[in-house]
C-alpha cells in the first residue's frame, strides 16, 4: 500500500473524529465513507485482516496518534479486547516517545501529590471519580481536581495515558 491510498484508508482519516477504540468494520456504522475507502476496507478483510482495531490516542495540544492492530480469522471477538488494547496502545506510544529521552528527564517530569497519585491509583484499579470520592471521603469535584492536575504534570489528556506514564515513572504500582 503506499502513502496515497495509506492516506485514503478511513482508519487513518477518521481517527482524528473518533475518541475511542474502534472496529474497522463499524466505520461504515458511523460515517459515510465514499467508494474508495469501503473498497480498501473490503481488500483488507479479503486479505485475511477480518479484526482490525484502531487505538486513536489524541494528545494534549490537539495532535492524534494512531495505533492499529488487525487479526485474521481464529481470533477471538476484538470487541471484547477493546479496553485491553487500549491500555496496549497507550503503553506503546508512551514508551516509543521515550526513545530519545534520558531516563533523568523522564522521572523528574512528573513530581504528583499524594492526592494525585491516590487518585490515579484508584483509576488504575478501575474506579470511576464518584467512587474513588467514596473511598478517599471526598468529594467527586475534587477528585477531578486532582486528577486533572495528574494529567497536566503527565501530559495526558486520558486517564489511561495518566495512569500508564504513572506506573512507567514509578509513582503508582500495579
Amino acid at each position: 500500500m503506499d502513502f496515497t491510498t495509506c492516506a485514503l484508508a478511513p482508519v487513518v482519516l477518521l481517527a482524528p473524529e473518533i475518541e475511542r477504540p474502534f472496529l474497522w468494520n463499524c466505520l461504515g456504522e458511523a460515517f459515510n465513507l465514499d467508494r474508495t475507502q469501503d473498497t480498501l476496507l473490503q481488500q483488507a478483510c479479503e486479505s485475511g485482516l477480518r479484526d482490525g482495531v484502531g487505538v486513536p490516542l489524541h494528545g494534549p495540544r490537539g495532535n492524534v496518534c494512531l495505533v492499529t492492530f488487525a487479526a485474521g480469522d481464529g481470533h477471538p471477538d476484538p470487541r471484547a479486547e477493546l479496553p485491553k488494547l487500549d491500555v496496549l496502545a497507550a503503553q506503546f506510544h508512551s514508551a516509543y516517545s521515550a526513545v530519545g529521552r534520558s531516563e533523568n528527564d523522564r522521572r523528574t517530569a512528573a513530581v504528583l501529590s499524594m492526592r494525585e497519585r491516590d487518585c490515579l491509583q484508584w483509576i488504575a484499579r478501575g474506579k470511576s471519580s464518584w467512587d474513588i470520592g467514596q473511598i478517599l471521603n471526598i468529594s467527586e469535584n475534587t477528585v477531578k481536581f486532582h486528577v486533572k492536575n495528574a494529567f497536566h504534570k503527565l501530559d495526558s489528556n486520558t486517564r489511561t495515558l495518566a495512569v500508564v506514564k504513572a506506573i512507567r515513572y514509578g509513582l503508582i504500582g500495579l
